[in-house]
């Protein structure tokens, strides 16, 4: 990339980028944005809303989407700045979609947005060239880095319900929770009429559970 690009600052970013409410749909799969259009019940659509959130979460995380907006905690930036692609990773940060809002780990961001880094790109890149046009997210889409990392935030969710309602279960390995956690995550994650999404396996629950506790550790949550 080539720094006398007119996208070059973090304000012109800022400026083309999608703004956070809408984010969630137009940075979503294909597949999930054609079955969301395609619902026709409100439960399956909640559903579906929360798995697209989750799956652009997963994408700003890794580096593969940007967002940036303006800093007001600790103390207010001057402009909008890039929101660091680890906030997004973290349990104890919460984004607030409707609000266009991230808070979490001492920091907040308000008016947040989202845009689509070109392949190859990285937050260490002097410039990311982006597009806000859905039309475009074939041409961009991030090639898949394996395992099943993007489904860590709902796992999340399981492992709240779980422990919630049985705490002897979180002494337990990913072998003796695994059947009970699957079960959950099924029964919370598929959408109505579907087929049951794929189970997550016992390797990826204990790679989950390995970051599930550190994150807890660290944040001193339950």
């Amino acid at each position: 990339m080539v720094n006398s690009s007119p996208f070059e600052s973090e304000q012109e970013l800022w400026d083309k980028g999608s703004q956070l409410h809408s984010a969630w749909f137009e940075f979503a799969s294909p597949e999930l944005k054609n079955q969301y259009r395609e619902s026709e019940s409100q439960r399956r659509t909640l559903a579906l809303k929360m798995l697209m959130e989750a799956e652009v979460r997963m994408h700003l995380g890794d580096g593969e989407f940007a967002s940036f907006g303006f800093c007001t905690l600790p103390s207010l930036s001057n402009g909008p700045v890039r929101i660091p692609a680890f906030i997004f990773k973290s349990e104890a940060v919460a984004v607030d979609w409707d609000k266009a809002e991230v808070t979490g780990l001492g920091r907040r961001f308000e008016d947040v947005r989202v845009v689509r880094l070109v392949e190859g790109a990285n937050e260490n890149d002097d410039f990311a060239e982006i597009t806000s046009d859905p039309a475009g997210a074939k041409a961009l889409k991030p090639q898949s880095r394996g395992g099943r990392k993007g489904y860590y935030l709902q796992s999340c969710e399981v492992l709240k319900e779980l422990y919630a309602e049985h705490p002897a279960y979180r002494a337990w390995s990913a072998g003796r929770i695994l059947e009970a956690f699957n079960e959950r995550y099924r029964l919370k994650f598929t959408p109505p009429g579907h087929k049951a999404i794929a189970p997550i396996s016992e390797r990826t629950l204990r790679d989950y559970l390995a970051q599930y506790r550190q994150e807890s550790a660290e944040t001193g949550s339950n």
